[in-house]
């Protein structure tokens, strides 16, 4: 019996033993190829799978969902969150390399390589598993659906890359091989929707996210998958769809996470009837007594500050907001998204400071790694930029009202709000806007209200106003025909150096008396169609800067349409109408080709002769307006080399021809003003006058010239007996040089020791930006790039360089040429500074490098922020400035340290490479 018992192992120990040599032989028989396959297949395989399938649980029982975005697809890993795992995923890749290397008979070679291509993702080697993934593709086409998965996976990889362009390629590649009823749709599906809800493609992600939840995904990727619908659904306004898949969520076995923002999202969206005003906040209210919510008392007081928010009640909205971020929280995203909402409350009411100090707390709080944190720093770096802009539409918006009153009820209204606003000043010296104060006022005289967005309301606004006032008209006594007084040497001396600019004077030079701010005013209010007309392109130009940060900046797409749009109902005809045309054609062509044809059928129509619509016609416009910029540059040159050599008359018939040649173009206000005081030279003042005069109507809205020819036209209204009397208008020697003749350029070498600034007791007040707006002349670019070269390897590494806060600092023109004569461009930055920037200690000065660059540096300005300023303002003017090839320049910003060790064109190079990544 013992025997025949004993009989019953042999055949396990004979296929134990069978099993052995045939893993050891490599020989290519069916019997060892047989074994291995065995072998792969159930041992190594199978094992390897269940150690991928572990980590991920893991990583997805560890991660965290951020349901106040769309949540992503799939639960992606992170380093953080892989490096738990790594052992794990490493043992998973140690058997799939056994397989590689020793089962070479097996044909499970191609699974081998896929096991490790996603062990590599799953550890968040992305890059890695890209090319593993792609391995596959190529070596095994015929593995279809090994082809179809692989494709899905690198997707995904490129996806987290960030490499959108190839991952839509990838993408692309997998739909055209698919059989929808293949089960490799699922993840190709959802890996298409990932990429479209990156895109921002909401609209297109909603149909494919049907289509995977169409192929029946496992239950966790159904329940994750459909309330990812329902947040799609409600950003297509597809409310009645969306709250039907919260509903389904709410009432499903989700997690409890996901359960209660399913609930919070439902209550959100229900519909107020009739006087039931109150549902929405008494439905969270009551969440709030409830036990099982009080982790999430935090979330539940934010959506209460939503509705309140929706409702325009500001003060309940920032109670809720600020008893948000004081709950216990698990998560700091949810304070800090409550941070934020307080941040754009008051920067939309007007309260800049604390909308500064609510951003920067929104920064510390969010984690780097927050969708949207570069946005929000961003906007927290150039809040003053948008603030600017935001005042000067305040400002005349309120000019405008004003305008619109009866001359009686105008004055008292003034009268009353400069009363008011003194004693605030006295009373309230520096106190932050109340956040719910609004442009009111206006309607009714007799509301007092506190600071809002009112401009005579805020007195940090109308102290800006007043700033911009003595820079246009100098400090003004309160009398009569206040624009003509008579001065004395002395006095011209004084008001000559704070003419018309717009840099920012220090806070301190508010008016001495109520009826001094009046007077200021007054002079501003728009009661003439022509100031009306300039009052409207104001306008335009703020709303045109700000578009164009959010495009250029934030990179919102969507909030540049709106203000574009906004724009164009403010201000339906104004210079920017052309670009708006344009600039919505363009933010329209990828996402809605029917408004954006609208928008070219609009430009073309009505502005069929400007570059943005001969641009759209012809493709070569680009290049061909090129090459006439650079003729008309040329001409420029020798005009006004002709000029600075006293030739007047040939200055004249030179112009003349280039204005028949060229017709109008950029350089024409520029042409206008040289041929103006060319004539102001050789005829006496009346004529000289007149072609100011007609200069300033025709290019009345051009931001480098037109400034300039107002203030010589006050001047003149000022001190017209004493110009009368002059044998030609303009003398060759002025000493105020009133009207903008040629500087001595100030130049030397880069190894001269030469002091680069004034003492630091001229320090400047700090600096804004000009409140004009960008006017395009070409629609290649809407602001001037920083141009890049391929030069030599720099001398010093990037990391050499800094940009302090405070330092002494300059805004650079490098020029790619040592032997260009730069005269004329340097007459151009004079003509922008003392348009821009009147009563400023800021110069400009030319440093030639190593006989390889010229280096126009202009400040000195004494921190990051102030010289920031001046770039964002001279920018949009740079090519029409200078009177080179776009292509033979580039601008800067540095240090005076740092620029003292621009010595070569490779250690120039060196810091733009740093520059550039700073930016």
């Amino acid at each position: 019996m013992k025997i025949f018992s004993s009989l019953k192992y042999i055949p396990g120990m004979a296929l134990f033993c069978i099993l052995s040599l045939g893993c050891r032989s490599q020989k290519d028989t069916t019997l060892n190829r047989g074994l291995q396959n065995l072998t792969t297949r159930y041992n190594i395989l199978y094992n390897a799978n269940l150690l991928l399938e572990e980590s991920l649980l893991t990583i997805e029982n560890t991660y965290y969902d951020d349901f106040s975005q769309i949540l992503p697809i799939y639960k992606e890993p992170s380093e953080k969150e892989a490096s738990s795992v790594a052992p794990i995923i490493d043992s998973a890749i140690k058997k799939a390399n056994t397989i590689v290397n020793e089962k070479t008979q097996s044909k499970y070679i191609d699974d081998a390589y896929y096991l490790i291509a996603k062990a590599n993702y799953l550890k968040a080697n992305f890059y890695d598993a890209s090319e593993f993934f792609s391995y596959v593709i190529k070596t095994y086409p015929a593995e279809k659906e090994l082809k179809l998965s692989s494709l899905a996976w690198k997707t995904r990889a490129l996806i987290q890359l960030n490499y959108l362009e190839e991952a839509g390629a990838t993408i692309d590649s997998a739909l055209k091989y698919l059989d929808p009823s293949s089960k490799q749709a699922t993840e190709v599906y959802a890996s298409y929707a990932q990429l479209l809800i990156r895109t921002g493609k909401a609209p297109q992600a909603l149909e494919v996210l049907g289509k995977a939840l169409d192929t029946n995904p496992p239950k966790k990727y159904r329940i994750r998958w459909t309330y990812i619908l329902a947040q799609l659904q409600e950003a297509n306004n597809q409310r009645d769809d969306a709250f039907l898949n919260y509903s389904r969520i709410a009432k499903s076995n989700a997690s409890f996470e996901m359960a209660f923002n399913a609930e919070l999202n439902r209550v959100r969206m229900r519909d107020e009837e009739g006087n039931r005003k109150n549902d929405k906040i008494a439905s969270l209210r009551s969440m709030l007594k409830s036990d099982k919510y009080l982790d999430f008392s935090d979330q539940i007081y934010y959506r209460i500050g939503d509705v309140y928010l929706e409702r325009q009640q500001l003060s309940e909205a920032i109670m809720s907001y600020q008893k948000a971020t004081k709950q216990n929280t698990k998560s700091q995203v949810h304070k800090g998204l409550s941070y934020l909402q307080l941040a754009e409350i008051y920067f939309r009411t007007g309260n800049y400071t604390k909308a500064k100090s609510y951003y920067d707390t929104t920064l510390n709080t969010l984690p780097p790694t927050f969708h949207g944190y570069d946005q929000i720093r961003r906007k927290s770096e150039n809040l003053e930029l948008l603030a600017d802009r935001f005042r000067i539409i305040a400002k005349e918006d309120t000019l405008q009202a004003l305008a619109r009153m009866n001359e009686a009820d105008r004055e008292e209204r003034i009268g009353q709000l400069v009363r008011e606003q003194a004693q605030k000043t006295i009373n309230e010296s520096g106190s932050p806007v109340n956040p719910d104060a609004f442009i009111a006022a206006i309607d009714n005289p007799n509301i007092r209200q506190k600071e809002g967005k009112f401009y005579f309301n805020n007195s940090t606004a109308i102290s800006q106003g007043f700033s911009d006032f003595q820079r246009k008209w100098g400090s003004r006594p309160p009398a009569d025909n206040w624009r003509r007084s008579n001065k004395t040497a002395s006095d011209v001396t004084e008001t000559v150096q704070n003419q018309s600019g717009t840099g920012t004077l220090t806070q301190n030079q508010t008016p001495s008396s109520p009826d001094e701010r009046r007077k200021a005013y007054i002079a501003e209010v728009p009661l003439s169609p022509q100031a009306l007309r300039l009052s409207n392109e104001r306008i335009a130009a703020a709303y045109y800067d700000i578009a164009g940060f959010y495009r250029d900046e934030m990179k919102d797409k969507d909030e540049a349409t709106r203000t574009f749009q906004e724009l164009l109902k403010r201000v339906p005809e104004s210079s920017y109408t052309p670009a708006v045309y344009y600039n919505l054609y363009l933010l329209y062509a990828q996402t809605n080709r029917q408004q954006s044809d609208v928008y070219r059928d609009m430009l073309l129509k009505q502005y069929p002769e400007t570059a943005y619509a001969k641009t759209v016609l012809n493709p070569r416009y680009g290049r061909d307006a090129d090459e006439k910029e650079a003729a008309i540059n040329q001409t420029y040159n020798s005009v006004y080399l002709l000029y600075t050599s006293r030739k007047y008359p040939q200055v004249i018939d030179e112009i003349s021809k280039a204005e028949r040649l060229f017709g109008k173009n950029k350089l024409s206000p520029q042409f206008a003003y040289l041929k103006a005081l060319a004539a102001g030279h050789i005829q006496k003042l009346p004529p000289f006058e007149t072609a100011l005069q007609a200069l300033a109507d025709t290019f009345a809205t051009d931001q480098l010239i037109a400034p300039i020819v107002r203030q010589h036209l006050e001047y003149i209204s000022s001190h017209r007996e004493e110009m009368n009397s002059r044998p030609t208008a303009l003398l060759e020697y002025d000493p105020m040089n009133i009207f903008m003749e040629p500087e001595p350029v100030q130049s030397f070498a880069a190894n001269e020791k030469r002091p680069l600034t004034t003492s630091p007791a001229n320090k400047p007040s700090e600096t804004v930006p000009a409140g004009q707006g960008q006017k395009v002349e070409t629609p290649t670019t809407d602001t001037a790039p920083v141009k890049t070269t391929t030069e030599p390897k720099a001398a010093l590494p990037p990391a050499m360089y800094s940009l302090p806060d405070s330092a002494e600092y300059y805004f650079v023109v490098n020029v790619l040429s040592p032997g260009v004569n730069l005269s004329p461009s340097r007459f151009g930055i004079g003509q922008f500074n003392r348009s821009k920037f009147a009563g400023s200690s800021i110069k400009h000065q030319l440093k030639t490098v190593n006989n390889e660059n010229q280096l126009i540096f202009v400040g000195p300005f004494f921190s990051r922020k102030d010289v920031t300023n001046y770039e964002r303002s001279i920018l949009p003017l740079i090519n029409d400035i200078m009177k080179i090839a776009s292509e033979r320049y580039n601008t800067f910003v540095i240090s005076k340290q740092e620029l003292e060790k621009l010595n070569t064109r490779a250690m120039i190079n060196s810091y733009m490479e740093f520059y550039k990544n700073y930016k």
